[in-house]
């Protein structure tokens, strides 16, 4: 019991309280999930998989999956394992999380609701015990967001670095955090016209473009493999699938003659299956051609056309985040939960509140507007790339959305609490 009660203190000693009873919490959660939730071995699952073994036994790239979730699921060598390590990584991402909230917020029980929310709600923890690189996205996007609002605070060269080097790693597991560049892109702006600090911009430069050369130089491999510069096929297959759902592929213009009667001679049930069939049997570049040559003549039925915006629209209704999760936890998470609706409203009274900051302390608001483009960007792509699992696209947005509500929470709480709006209120979203 001496031995027991020694760790008990060194833990408490080195974590406090709150955190030993968030980390207890998550533990025993992991530990439901893992033991009680189903198991989902979908398309992609099945895909990530293929392109492990391409990388494993040919040393070959695969154009559907960029090579470092296939990496980490050859390094973790089975299911159980690649689980194990998901969910240790997740409880490394809870000290990070936490370490924000601190340098965000004031209120300590505000901090403890968030951190229950991070650690309990399905919708950050359902994807720990699947083969998908959502988990992934989670945990590394709280560790980049820690060390870009160090950055952004504190200006040390260590915490740039590593924020990009985090940047490298999530473009890499999931093609969709490319926006990161953009926001790389806009500190180096901000840090140019407003900062004017020589050094610190020529530091900023080096890890950024090292950022862009990677991306690059891999975009430039799949060129060379399959004509296409980009990072992945699933962007066109996506964009393919979308478009065949909604009758806007133009099959009148497609170039290729042999593709053209294939295609009229053959009858798919799903759209899915029709540009699953294009992509294996014709390849990448012809699946970007059928797109580019559909998107002439139908850009603006896709963009604003009355079918596919209510299609859009209704998507928007789901939950945020739903995740992979059987029934029991989604009982769980409704009570948690927001509609992305509701996401975007909440995101317009934050967008307000950043421009009333500005405008009555005279100072940026750098951090607020970081976290206002990363969703806003989110919700754009979602809107006009959404399929089907909603969910999932939603990922890379799930730790901000948080920071934000976490954020007009407290300032809700300051302004019922005095009965007015003070400048020491705003100082929030600084």
């Amino acid at each position: 019991m001496r031995i027991f009660d020694r760790v008990r203190n060194f833990i408490l000693q080195r974590l406090g309280k709150e955190l030993m009873i968030i980390y207890t919490l998550a533990i025993g959660m992991s530990i439901l999930m893992f033991f009680f939730e189903s198991r989902v071995y979908s398309f992609d699952t099945a895909s990530y998989l293929f392109a492990k073994d391409q990388l494993l036994t040919y040393f070959k790239l695969d154009a559907l999956r960029t090579p470092l979730y296939p990496f980490f699921l050859a390094i973790t060598y089975n299911r159980i394992g690649t689980i194990i390590v998901q969910n240790i990584i997740f409880l490394i991402s809870i000290r990070f999380f936490y370490s924000i909230l601190k340098m965000l917020l004031s209120n300590r029980r505000l901090i403890f609701v968030c951190m229950l929310i991070y650690v309990i709600h399905p919708a950050f923890i359902a994807y720990n015990s699947q083969l998908l690189p959502e988990s992934l996205s989670v945990s590394l996007c709280t560790m980049y967001l820690f060390f870009l609002i160090r950055y952004i605070r504190q200006e040390k060269t260590k915490d740039c670095w590593i924020f990009h080097i985090l940047t490298i790693i999530l473009i890499f597991i999931k093609p969709a955090f490319l926006f990161l560049l953009g926001i790389s892109a806009g500190l180096f702006i901000y840090q140019v016209f407003f900062r004017r600090n020589i050094r610190r911009i020529g530091l900023f430069i080096l890890p950024m473009i090292i950022v862009i050369s990677s991306v690059g130089l891999y975009s430039l491999q799949m060129k060379k493999d399959h004509g296409i510069f980009n990072l992945s096929a699933v962007s066109d297959i996506n964009m393919y699938w979308i478009m065949a759902e909604h009758g806007l592929i133009d099959y009148e213009s497609i170039e290729n003659e042999k593709i053209k009667s294939d295609l009229k001679m053959r009858t798919f049930e799903v759209s899915v299956g029709e540009v699953l069939y294009v992509y294996h049997t014709y390849g990448w570049k012809e699946i970007r051609s059928i797109v580019q040559v559909s998107m002439e003549k139908n850009r603006r039925a896709f963009l604003s056309g009355d079918a596919i915006t209510k299609f859009r629209l209704n998507n928007f209704k789901e939950v945020v985040g739903g995740g992979p999760i059987g029934n029991f936890w989604k009982v769980v998470s409704f009570f948690f939960s927001i509609t992305f609706f509701q996401l975007i409203t909440i995101l317009g009274v934050y967008f307000f509140l950043i421009v009333y900051s500005f405008f009555k302390t005279r100072k940026i608001p750098i951090v607020s507007i970081t976290f206002f483009v990363y969703i806003a960007v989110n919700l754009f792509m979602m809107f006009f790339f959404i399929f089907n699992d909603s969910s999932r696209l939603a990922v890379p947005m799930l730790s901000v959305s948080l920071l934000i509500i976490a954020q007009l929470t407290e300032f809700v709480i300051h302004v019922i609490r005095s009965g007015k709006i003070k400048l020491a209120h705003l100082s929030i979203f600084q």
